[in-house]
């Protein structure tokens, strides 16, 4: 039963997704990224199958750690043990992320998979490593790992970016991230309206789709996300709100 890793193809599609109890949202309502805690509720045909846990840590060089960490709840715990982490490491600057090295790390019923991205900026290389051997990608330009190219989104809709392309380091390949304005909505966080930009990105040829709501009062953290497979099924991703947290 697939309870649970339906959400772990968000991750892939949005890396997307693309990013909370126990959160202590600070300063996120600045224009630069600040670091943050958060936790989602994860549900799919109406049941909680996980949780998804991100952490952002800025040192003051300028260096960061991003954490993603998924894992089931509820009867998805019982029925497998599964769970799925990516840590991104890299610099932010005035202008840009600039990762330096991505982890991926899957386990789920007694099988593993790991997967290393680093950056040789200086050469312009992607070097993937995994069981399967190396490979090395020549890039120009802004290359990012798939879970950084979330902490660009964030950056750019604080600033007004018109364009949301991103070129992502995504199993041995670079793949090109348009993703789509569609308006604004408003979106019910634990009884709270919360007004958000609705963002989409969808693989052509395909049903599958990613929908992002990124809220200015939470620095354009995802407040909500919703991934539809390519048969149509819909998972979404909630945030949990802290009760001493505020925007």
């Amino acid at each position: 039963m697939r309870l649970f890793f339906p959400f772990a193809t968000v991750l892939r599609a949005w890396g997307c997704l693309l990013a909370v109890g126990g959160m202590p949202l600070t300063g996120v309502c600045a224009a630069e990224l600040q670091s943050f805690h958060a936790l989602y509720t994860v549900r799919t045909a109406g049941l909680e199958v996980g949780q998804l846990e991100r952490r952002l840590t800025l040192a003051p060089a300028g260096h960061y750690r991003f954490t993603s960490d998924l894992r089931p709840t509820g009867l998805a715990a019982l029925l497998r043990d599964a769970g799925e982490a990516e840590i991104s490491e890299g610099e932010i600057n005035a202008n840009e992320v600039r990762p330096l090295d991505y982890t991926f790390l899957r386990h789920a019923g007694g099988k593993h998979k790991s997967q290393k991205v680093r950056f040789d900026r200086r050469d312009g290389k992607a070097l993937f490593s995994d069981k399967a051997g190396s490979t090395a990608l020549i890039f120009r330009g802004r290359v990012l790992d798939k879970l950084s190219y979330q902490l660009a989104l964030m950056r750019d809709l604080s600033h007004a970016t018109t364009a949301l392309d991103y070129v992502v380091a995504d199993d041995r390949q670079l793949r090109s991230y348009h993703l789509q304005r569609v308006g604004e909505e408003t979106v019910a966080i634990q009884n709270r309206a919360v007004i958000a930009q609705k963002i989409v990105y969808a693989r052509a040829g395909t049903q599958r789709q990613t929908t992002l709501w990124c809220a200015a009062e939470y620095g354009y953290l995802p407040v909500k996300i919703a991934y539809q497979d390519e048969h149509g099924k819909v998972t979404v991703a909630t945030l949990i709100p802290s009760p001493t947290a505020s925007p």
